[in-house]
């Protein structure tokens, strides 16, 4: 009998895990989220933050593979491969995550969509080109981690774009296609971070996403694990899909203004030198440590 491939453990793996999924109770759910996020985000926050107190290096967490796991978790479908490798989901839909927690950047949803030359390379290849293959998606999910008012609260938000059905979202696919410089390959939409609405931004037009949001939840960060503290402000409902809402185009000038206190900074540029400390002296405010060493890298670049 020949050896098993991989393609086949992975599709049983994968049927085995989607219907466990599928038999979780609306309140199993929840709760795997809540304990998702505890073990993701707490603890592995509070170990970074110890270890950065030593270090100076950031306790930035990478939330893509966390988002993976959330998505999973709301869609009953599971991921593929092992090491990060393959699909983000089993049935082809993409999973985009963007966060401000221990951040500097303005984040965004990065969607690689390949440049013109690589479409022709594709072509004669005979494959569909990237662009062709993320429009191919049923389901887009979009997960945002950032803070509503304080860097003690961690907000999250999911929402799904039917990848197929809704009119608004392709459109501003196609025509960033459509539009492409000869390196061009990367469309970046940028989430409403520290902000209320769902309105997500892009040179080429804006979208309202309140219609296909499915969950959003803020949770306290704190400074020693167990007092976690859980506050839905809208719970995911079962299932999620098919989706019933689409995203709205909107105008530019419709959008609010993006608030500039993103990060988890403890003091500006100006006040770096009460931060850092003098030679031979200890930082001992964890929050400082975190923020410290980009501090230090921004001054250096202002000053060039």
């Amino acid at each position: 009998m020949p050896k098993r491939g991989i393609r086949e453990e992975l599709a049983e793996r994968g049927e085995h895990i989607r219907a466990s999924l599928e038999e979780l109770t609306v309140v199993q759910r929840k709760e795997l989220v809540e304990e998702l996020i505890y073990d993701f985000f707490v603890t592995a926050r509070l170990t970074l933050l110890k270890w950065a107190e030593r270090t100076g290096q950031s306790a930035q967490i990478d939330t893509g593979y966390i988002a993976q796991h959330l998505a999973s978790l709301l869609l009953s479908e599971p991921g593929q491969g092992f090491r990060g490798k393959g699909l983000d989901l089993a049935d082809g839909s993409e999973v985009k995550s963007a966060s401000i927690v221990s951040g500097v950047d303005r984040p965004r949803w990065n969607h690689n969509l390949g440049k013109p030359s690589d479409d022709e390379g594709r072509r004669e290849r005979g494959l569909p080109t990237a662009w062709e293959v993320y429009l191919a998606a049923p389901t887009v999910v979009y997960v945002l981690f950032d803070h509503p008012n304080t860097s003690d609260t961690l907000r999250i938000r999911v929402w799904c774009v039917d990848g197929q059905e809704d009119a608004g979202w392709r459109d501003l696919v196609e025509r960033f296609v459509a539009g492409r410089k000869v390196s061009q390959y990367n469309l970046q939409l940028h989430p409403p971070t520290g902000r209320d609405d769902d309105i997500v931004t892009n040179e080429l037009g804006n979208l309202d996403m309140n219609a296909i949001k499915v969950m959003q939840a803020e949770f306290s960060m704190p400074d020693e694990a167990e007092d976690l503290v859980v506050e839905w402000m809208q719970e995911p409902q079962y299932p999620i899909r098919p989706i019933a809402g689409r995203t709205k185009s909107i105008d530019r000038e419709a959008v609010p203004e993006q608030r500039e206190d993103l990060g988890e900074e403890v003091a500006g540029l100006t006040d770096l030198e009460n931060v850092l400390p003098e030679e031979g002296e200890e930082l001992k405010d964890t929050a400082v440590v975190v923020r410290a060493s980009e501090l230090q890298q921004l001054k250096l670049a202002q000053n060039d």
